[in-house]
């Protein structure tokens, strides 16, 4: 399970305080819901290199998408299936649960799950 931030902000206009402050609600959101979180990813994909220690240091792993559907963006069922279409193997997807059009979104990756046949799979703990 990976962890994105409370209040999604970009991470390279707040203070080191503030990043550690939404770093540290992934513990606390992991400990009230008996969850563990294990990785990061930095709100709209910016960062710095020295950020990465930050995360770090807040015993998570950083990690970032390879391959943008645009699903928050795309209406159309189909064309965001034809965008999915493009994926290659090993690519680590970036994909929005909450969007206006988050119902037609998980449509198009269920149908495009079923008619691919493509696996998900979670890394085993190190």
């Amino acid at each position: 399970i990976g962890w994105h931030s409370e209040t999604h902000p970009n991470f390279l206009t707040i203070s080191r305080a503030d990043r550690f402050k939404e770093l540290q609600s992934a513990h606390d959101f992991a400990e009230t819901h008996h969850i563990k979180i294990r990785y990061f990813r930095f709100p709209y994909g910016y960062f710095l290199p020295f950020m990465i220690q930050d995360v770090l240091d807040n015993k998570l792993i950083p990690m970032q998408w390879s391959f943008q559907a645009y699903d928050y963006k795309q209406k159309n069922k189909e064309q965001l299936f034809l965008n999915l279409k493009k994926l290659k193997a090993n690519d680590i997807l970036l994909w929005h649960d909450r969007s206006a059009n988050a119902e037609s979104s998980f449509s198009a990756l269920t149908t495009f799950i079923k008619e691919t046949k493509i696996e998900f799979y979670q890394r085993e703990q190190q």
